[in-house]
């Protein structure tokens, strides 16, 4: 799987990247002094609309404001295409807050006016952009069927501009969906008209979406020279994140040469030396590193970390591979901190616009001091870190340079260690993306509430009227109670969490199996919906009402009964994203049962199923059936351990059908 992917997913007109953002920042400064300036008139909503649609990118909160602003004013004016144009860029700035279902009703909102006027280049743009939701959502079957409307519409408008990004967007669902072949034809339709207004951007985005295409048909040469390509246009406009991500998808190929079975490209480009093409192939992934680094890619960083971890450990180079995975979980880390730190500065930034200059500037310092003093305080513990493993390493070797094999033995067991401890974050990280996708809801709700709040807090400060303002007051009084509702909601959220993936002493607790398997149920379902978008799956519970509690290390068998669901939901989703079945539904069935001396739980699901040759490894310390760079093989081997320390056992049956994972603990 290519570990970074160059995306041609782009709304109509929106640009992306840091130049870009600055001249739009420096638009919308220029766009509010004319708003200050113009009448209640057409030509206010157009201009409300057009820093909207600036800000979609930067601002989407503060755009969401414009949008609204111009559609009450284009409603009052009976301006159809003002309303239109409002809808449109209320879904942008939905889209760009990830709020898929909001941004489809304004689409398609703005479509029936857009059709009502029969306007159609703004029914076409309203095509492609609505696939391009259902694109985010991982609905393809959707998003193909839009882009196709807005493609046979452009076509026939002759737009070509309109054209090249469908059929570009077009080549992703394509790819989305193993249809290389036809993913190839429409990038490279997309080239052509690219090529031919000599629009260097979206060349080297075409280029790079069919080298990602070839290296999916395993064609690798292909693969190089489109990677190549892209890479020397990136570079030859100055496209800083572009160049890091052709370095490291060059790099990919060369490790994909160095390790395929068909060893002609090896032989003709190295002849035949693996090692040459790995070391080739770290070159170049470490000079995306670097690029990234400079300009503070985050994502970028711990992508490039994490493919660095998986080559150096098929190697077998431990070490390396240990200090890549630690490097790429701390990034991990930092992207989250970050994500949260911008969700907190834009909620500051508005309430900040209400003071004078003076007092923005004074708390902007002090901002700007915490920042360095947390940074500061990250890179001494990093230090710290760096040289407390240094002092062990040495200390180890000083130690152990009579004993050369039990030196190697224990650096195998502690590099396995390293790797177990990888795996049980792996797993929390799994319930934090499931408490994240479950706690979206009520914060949404609380940020909506606020802000109708203050909107009655502002009708009743010019409202004379003594009923409407006992009105007001009311409703008020019942928006608080509704923030409050949703509040608790997402505290008891937390502490459901919290609960869940606390660090237990590794001592035997009377355990009630029931809630424990329909919270690592709820963590694990939430975490795949998050991961994989627009997944569903019907779920089947048979929990029996005459289980006692069982004495158990809790945390540990949680462990194991979400790393079994987490299987599951991974092999429906694969199968589902195969295709092979149209009239394929994920189904997952999950139940207690008690036994004269044993409870069993039993995990059933239709996904891919598992060989039988396969299911005689499945419990072998780092086997797995995933991707290199998706799995460590740690998950089963450590839940049959934790089991068999229990006193139980896992058994797994699949006939190709249906896959079945029973877990027996014994009644103590």
């Amino acid at each position: 799987m290519r570990f970074i992917t160059i995306v041609l997913l782009l709304v109509f007109g929106i640009n992306a990247g840091a130049a870009a953002e600055k001249q739009g920042k420096a638009k919308i400064d220029s766009l509010q002094q004319l708003v200050l300036k113009s009448p209640d008139d057409t030509n206010k909503v157009i201009l409300l609309n057009s820093i909207s649609y600036q800000s979609s990118t930067i601002d989407p909160d503060g755009g969401l404001q414009c949008a609204f602003k111009a559609l009450t004013l284009a409603k009052q004016l009976n301006y159809r295409k003002g309303e239109a144009e409002a809808y449109s860029n209320q879904a942008l700035n939905l889209t760009s807050k990830a709020d898929y279902s909001g941004a489809l009703e304004n689409h398609f909102k703005a479509l029936a006016i857009h059709e009502s006027m029969n306007a159609k280049q703004n029914i076409a743009v309203c095509y492609s952009n609505i696939g391009v939701v259902y694109n985010n959502q991982m609905n393809l079957e959707k998003a193909r069927e839009y882009y196709e409307k807005a493609l046979e519409q452009f076509r026939e408008l002759k737009f070509e501009q309109g054209v090249a990004t469908t059929l570009g967007n077009l080549g992703l669902v394509y790819h989305a969906t193993g249809e290389h072949e036809k993913a190839l034809s429409s990038f490279s339709e997309s080239l052509h008209y690219s090529e031919s207004k000599n629009d260097t951007t979206s060349m080297a985005i075409c280029i790079g979406n069919m080298g990602n295409s070839y290296l999916a048909q395993n064609r690798l040469d292909k693969a190089l020279e489109y990677d190549l390509r892209a890479l020397a246009l990136n570079e030859q406009i100055g496209d800083i994140v572009g160049s890091g991500i052709g370095m490291g998808n060059v790099g990919e190929v060369y490790f994909k040469i160095a390790t395929d079975t068909n060893t002609f490209l090896l032989d003709s480009l190295f002849k035949g030396n693996k090692q040459k093409a790995i070391d080739l192939s770290i070159s170049y992934l470490k000079r995306s590193l670097e690029i990234f680094k400079s300009i503070g890619f985050l994502n970028g960083i711990q992508e490039v970390h994490k493919y660095l971890a998986s080559i150096y450990e098929s190697v077998g180079d431990y070490k390396n591979a240990l200090a890549e995975a630690r490097e790429h979980m701390q990034m991990k880390d930092s992207v989250f901190n970050v994500d949260n730190n911008n969700r907190i500065a834009a909620i500051e930034t508005k309430r900040l616009n209400d003071l004078n200059q003076k007092e923005l500037e004074i708390k902007n310092l002090r901002i700007q001091k915490a920042e360095k003093e947390q940074w500061l305080l990250i890179g001494a513990i990093f230090f710290l870190l760096i040289i407390s493993i240094i002092s062990y390493n040495r200390f180890r070797i000083k130690q152990q340079s009579n004993k050369r094999l039990e030196k190697t033995l224990n650096h195998l067991k502690s590099t396995q260690a390293q790797l177990v401890e990888q795996e049980k974050l792996a797993s929390l990280g799994a319930l934090a993306a499931g408490v994240a996708h479950e706690i979206q809801n009520p914060l949404n709700f609380v940020n909506n509430f606020s802000e109708l709040g203050t909107e009655l807090i502002d009708d009743l400060a010019t409202e004379d009227d003594e009923e409407a303002r006992k009105q007001l007051l009311s409703d008020l009084k019942e928006n608080l109670g509704k923030i409050n509702q949703h509040g608790k909601r997402a505290d008891a959220i937390v502490k459901n969490m919290l609960m869940h993936s606390r660090t237990e002493s590794g001592t035997r607790q009377l355990t009630d199996i029931n809630k424990l398997c329909e919270e690592a149920l709820g963590f694990s379902f939430h975490a795949t919906q998050a991961k994989y978008k627009g997944f569903s799956c019907d779920i089947e519970k048979h929990f029996s009402t005459n289980l006692e509690e069982l004495s158990v290390v809790p945390g540990d068998i949680s462990r194991v009964v979400l790393n079994m669901l987490n299987n599951a939901f991974y092999s429906m989703y694969q199968k589902k994203l195969k295709g092979t079945d149209s009239n394929y539904k994920p189904k997952l069935s999950i139940s207690t049962f008690r036994g004269p001396d044993r409870t069993l739980i039993t995990i059933t699901d239709n996904g891919l199923g598992i060989p039988a040759d396969v299911q005689q490894k499945l419990f072998e310390p780092f086997f797995t059936t995933k991707p290199a760079n998706e799995g460590t093989g740690l998950g089963l081997s450590i839940s049959y351990d934790i089991i068999k320390a229990h006193g139980g056992k896992i058994t797994v049956k699949s006939d190709g059908n249906e896959t079945a994972f029973v877990i027996e603990l014994r009644i103590s």
